[in-house]
């Protein structure tokens, strides 16, 4: 789905608790989070979306 080794690739695989994630998911740009969030189903990753979603609004500046 995304190429390896890069922020996308890391957000879709691995587990929101995964050092490699927290890391991609503060490289990664809005475009690339807001990319992996609609490509993650919603089953089983209810953290990793509330993660990503956070992300997004912090880099935002939404609330």
């Amino acid at each position: 789905m995304f190429e390896n080794n890069d922020n996308q690739s890391w957000l879709y695989s691995v587990p929101a608790g995964d050092i490699n994630f927290k890391g991609a998911l503060q490289r990664a740009t809005v475009e690339e989070l807001q990319e992996v969030l609609a490509a993650l189903p919603e089953a089983g990753n209810k953290t990793k979306i509330a993660a990503i979603q956070r992300e997004i609004r912090k880099k935002t500046g939404k609330k």
